[in-house]
């Protein structure tokens, strides 16, 4: 049912229209649980019941609306933007030796830095030591939580979108293909 020694191509599972009705389902419900459960905890404190009010007071469409906050907004954007180019600049910098993925059903054998712990170690020394020094308050990640989880909500997408579009058109190995 779920091996990967099926004898046809076609997976076969529980429910009829899984790879569909699967795949759109966790799309469309994970920004919107990732944003409700943010704002639970952000928001209004950890308790649910005023957002459960909310929902019975106004309906479902209205109240995602009034929390949903706006996915531009700059210091949320300066946030994710100023991380990624931290961890850009640690994966070419920080030294590690090179380890080898398994030989994939192409021939192909995936190259990896293993440098994943040093530059998370140096990543918390730097935002540790940053927040002491006075350069930013420390909690500035969780004062902003709602427009960073909205804009990673909508850089999540493109970045989804551009990666099919690169695979499609200038594939970087021989492993590449479409399922539908």
């Amino acid at each position: 049912m779920w091996s990967n020694k099926a004898t046809t191509k076609d997976s076969k599972g529980l429910l009829p229209g899984r790879a569909t009705f699967g795949p759109l389902f966790l799309i469309t419900s994970t920004p919107i649980a990732a944003i409700l459960f943010t704002h639970i905890f952000v928001a209004e404190g950890g308790e649910w019941w005023p957002l459960a009010e909310k929902f019975s007071t106004l309906g479902v469409l209205p109240t995602l609306q009034a929390i949903w906050p706006s996915p531009f907004d700059p210091t949320a954007w300066q946030i994710i933007l100023t991380f990624m180019a931290i961890q850009l600049a640690l994966i070419k910098l920080v030294p590690a030796p090179t380890v080898y993925g398994p030989v994939t059903p192409g021939g192909n054998i995936p190259e990896y830095t293993d440098n994943g712990f040093r530059s998370y170690l140096i990543t918390l020394a730097l935002f540790v030591g940053g927040a002491y020094a006075g350069l930013w308050e420390g909690g500035f990640a969780y004062t902003h939580m709602l427009h960073i989880i909205s804009a990673l909500n909508v850089f999540s997408f493109a970045l989804c979108l551009v990666i099919y579009i690169k695979g499609l058109t200038f594939p970087t190995s021989s492993d590449y293909g479409v399922t539908g």
